[in-house]
């Protein structure tokens, strides 16, 4: 039986952060999922939850709402990073509540599945 592609992200995950195994690699590259195993985290638990988000950046949808809520995560820091290009550097009152956010936000990411 065929994995999903979230079931094939999470065996790669699982399997092959350290050593990549070419079958499971070669069916990432003919299902396109190769930009969301790119420079994954080496921690196996960081790594799904970026997977994920990626997953749904590119418009995966898998009607969970764990994935749901760490893709929206993701999503909203990208939004911030937006903000903080557009924004003068030197106006610290307006960058500041951006990078609380961001790294409040940053952190449940990163925490996301050792909680």
């Amino acid at each position: 039986m065929a994995l999903t592609d979230i079931e094939l992200i999470d065996k790669y995950c699982e399997t092959c952060l350290r050593f990549i195994n070419p079958q499971l690699f070669r069916e990432i590259q003919n299902r396109g999922l190769y930009n969301i195993i790119n420079y994954l985290p080496s921690n196996e638990k960081e790594a799904k939850s970026v997977a994920r988000g990626r997953l749904a950046k590119i418009g995966k949808s898998f009607g969970d709402a764990e994935i749901d809520q760490i893709a929206n995560e993701i999503q909203r820091v990208e939004f911030l990073r937006n903000e903080l290009i557009q924004i003068n550097m030197a106006d610290a009152h307006k960058a500041e509540p951006i990078l609380k956010e961001m790294l409040d936000r940053t952190m449940f990411i990163k925490n996301y599945y050792k909680q």
